[in-house]
């Protein structure tokens, strides 16, 4: 199984893992814009067999600025 990140023990405190639809939620993008995002390493993530998950630290929408809507 090929892994972005190993999964941390414990995230700071305050920060979670989200996954892919909680992500759109966050951000307001598509299905195909969180596959870009994947394909193109544009953010770090925790794959688990088919399942990506996202710190929510790290995907704020100030840091995802770049990042258009597909």
């Amino acid at each position: 199984m090929k892994k972005e990140k190993d999964i941390p023990d414990a995230l700071p405190e305050g920060d979670y893992l989200v996954g892919k639809s909680e992500l759109m939620q966050f951000l307001g993008i598509t299905a195909p814009t969180v596959r870009k995002i994947i394909k193109n390493r544009e953010v770090p993530f925790y794959q688990i067999g088919s399942k990506f998950y996202f710190e929510k630290s790290t995907v704020s929408a100030s840091s995802m600025k770049g990042v258009s809507n597909a």
